[in-house]
């Protein structure tokens, strides 16, 4: 019985620990000698990104949690990017875009603000919340 109150006390480390915010760093064009750097940061980690510079899909994530996204090797000139997030968990779709101009090795980065988190996000992190530590104590109560 007690092998089982302590898997069950480490079981949601284990699931945090899988749940680390990535930096992801993509690649505008092949030419390694373009030297632009554009560094992309949302105020709240994402899921369910897309980013596109100059309408070129460049980031396609479903499944990950994004901190940052730094798009590498963007030749000089101006561009125009679009970062969209359709995730159920915010009240309403994220749509940030901007334009940028790029002239020689200077890295540029771009701040966006997330929306709040609906209603049904807090509800189910509640549940999710209620549903983990009640049978906790219900196993320690148990001895």
């Amino acid at each position: 019985m007690k092998n089982l109150k302590t898997l069950y006390f480490l079981l949601p480390l284990f699931f945090v620990a899988c749940a680390k915010p990535i930096a992801l760093v993509v690649s505008y064009s092949h030419d390694t000698t373009a030297t632009g750097t554009v560094k992309i940061v949302p105020s709240k980690p994402l899921t369910g990104t897309k980013l596109t510079v100059n309408d070129k899909l460049l980031v396609e994530n479903d499944s990950q949690f994004v901190k940052s996204i730094t798009v590498m090797h963007i030749p000089d000139g101006r561009y125009q990017y679009r970062m969209t997030c359709e995730n159920s968990k915010f009240k309403s779709k994220l749509d940030a875009s901007n334009q940028f101009e790029v002239k020689g090795e200077k890295e540029q980065t771009f701040l966006h603000e997330t929306p709040p988190y609906s209603t049904g996000y807090w509800i189910n992190q509640g549940l999710y919340q209620v549903g983990l530590w009640i049978p906790l104590a219900v196993l320690l109560a148990i001895d």
